[in-house]
């Protein structure tokens, strides 16, 4: 989230606030083309292994960040971002072919900022929230005899009515 609040603040030092969606689209073009930011030609915040339609952390964050840049005066700043992550997911789709969506680091190093949180503290507050998943799968692994243990999605409790009593 950190390099990706970096790339975005080299995006409005070079474009504005105020850019044209033409302008923006043409960033874009530039990170993927190597000549811009870190001339990785990765777009920060954009992409996941997981999530490709949609990340459900990043909906979630985005709602939050709503709120937060009302409180602080920064609606302005959030919009570029919607604006950015609109235009990169389109591109994205219409040059490569790819289904593509904001991840978690797109809008949390933006909250963050706006929270006054030191940048120095992104990154762990982000993994201390994975901590204790983090604990319950090597305890997992210990009682297991070293097997990972990958979740399932199957309900395995009472049976319930619609009326929501057990049967």
């Amino acid at each position: 989230n950190i390099t990706c609040k970096h790339m975005m603040d080299a995006i409005i030092a070079e474009v504005g606030l105020d850019a044209t969606d033409e302008e923006i689209l043409a960033i874009v073009k530039r990170i993927l083309a190597k000549d811009f930011f870190d001339k990785s030609g990765l777009i920060y915040g954009i992409g996941h292994a997981v999530y490709t339609i949609s990340d459900p952390r990043c909906l979630l964050l985005m709602e939050k960040a709503v709120e937060v840049a009302e409180v602080t005066g920064r609606n302005e700043e959030l919009q570029f971002y919607n604006r950015f992550e609109k235009i990169a997911v389109a591109y994205l789709k219409e040059s490569k072919g790819i289904n593509i969506s904001a991840n978690v680091d797109f809008y949390s190093g933006l909250i963050y900022d706006m929270m006054q949180i030191p940048e120095d503290l992104y990154t762990p507050m982000f993994v201390t929230s994975r901590a204790i998943g983090w604990l319950a799968h090597i305890l997992e692994e210990k009682i297991n005899s070293g097997r990972i243990i990958r979740p399932a999605g199957k309900y395995v409790g009472e049976k319930f009515h619609e009326n929501n009593n057990a049967v």
